[in-house]
């Protein structure tokens, strides 16, 4: 935390509270600590879904009060109401933030126009983390967890893989492993000098060659 205050000039504070987290950070609403405040996120982010604690948040700005007891007002109210809504995992602006922010230029930042929200879809910035899961190991996590999610939950996880195949223009998250995960049954390490491969690159006798 003493870097990321170093990293955006400003003061910051981490709360937990069970299985909500709250970081406030005390700063004007400019387009610079907005970008460096997804910059920070990104890394977080991915983490967490290696460790399969999978987030789902909220990007707001307005007047708060923090103690040592208390974290309360309009911008904590804000966050909390609509990171409830959220129907992904991901990290966005909240909307009536999203409604006054039309530019933030940032590696960790993406404009999204179906941000999976309740009440309903809403366009705004949102965490740019795709892109960066250049290994796919967060969507083969992903893909592995929405097997033992329930229907309501499942349908998270199809608009989180809607939004990773919009990010990174792959139809199928998944497609360099799916045909030969599923037919043969490799493990991940077997599957190094193959991963390049898709099923459409795959003639019959490619394909024969894998199942020997």
């Amino acid at each position: 935390m003493d870097q990321n205050q170093v990293f955006l000039n400003v003061k910051s504070f981490f709360r937990a509270f069970s299985d909500t987290i709250t970081i406030t950070i005390a700063s004007n609403p400019t387009y610079k600590i907005m970008s460096k405040t997804f910059d920070l996120l990104l890394q977080p982010f991915i983490q967490s879904i290696k460790t399969r604690m999978l987030l789902r948040g909220i990007v707001t700005y307005g007047r708060y009060y923090l103690s040592e007891r208390l974290i309360i007002e309009p911008a904590i109210d804000d966050a909390a109401y609509h990171h409830d809504k959220l129907d992904w995992a991901g990290i966005s602006l909240s909307p009536s933030l999203s409604m006054r922010v039309n530019n933030i230029s940032s590696y960790g930042v993406i404009h999204y126009k179906n941000i999976p929200h309740k009440k309903p879809d809403y366009t705004g910035f949102v965490l740019n983390w795709p892109n960066f899961d250049s290994d796919r190991e967060c969507c083969k996590i992903l893909l592995d967890e929405s097997k033992k999610a329930d229907a309501a939950s499942k349908i998270k996880y199809e608009k989180t893989f809607k939004f990773y195949h919009e990010v990174t223009n792959i139809k199928d998250p998944l497609s360099k492993y799916t045909w030969v995960l599923w037919t043969t049954g490799f493990t991940q390490p077997q599957l190094k000098g193959i991963t390049e491969l898709s099923l459409e690159q795959l003639t019959k006798q490619e394909k024969s060659r894998l199942l020997k």
